[in-house]
């Protein structure tokens, strides 16, 4: 199951200010938004999502709580899916020199 995502159109699963432009980038979201949209894709209870940003002089640090039962699907089989979303968050804050940290709160 995939979306396909043609240039400046909006999608239905990202907030409403995220669009992808021309160059089929996301643009005009927080990585807020984006820690929301992977979180989201991942457990059941969507309503029980709550992310809190913490912003240092070159450290930003998101924590990320969810439903008891959730919080598994987030952090997948030996970390692998948490690491991986970590990835994502530090490849997209590289122009901006800051440290970007995620934890998972229970």
């Amino acid at each position: 199951m995939g979306i396909l995502i043609k240039s400046g159109v909006k999608c239905n699963n990202l907030p409403a200010n995220v669009v992808y432009n021309a160059n089929n980038k996301l643009s005009g979201g927080t990585m807020k938004d984006l820690i929301h949209l992977i979180i989201k894709s991942l457990v059941d209870k969507t309503d029980q999502i709550e992310i809190k940003e913490i912003s240092g002089e070159k450290t930003l640090m998101y924590e990320v709580k969810v439903a008891t039962e959730d919080v598994g699907k987030i952090i997948g089989k030996h970390g692998r899916t948490i690491n991986a979303i970590r990835t994502i968050l530090r490849s997209s804050m590289t122009k901006d020199n800051k440290k970007v940290m995620l934890e998972v709160l229970q």
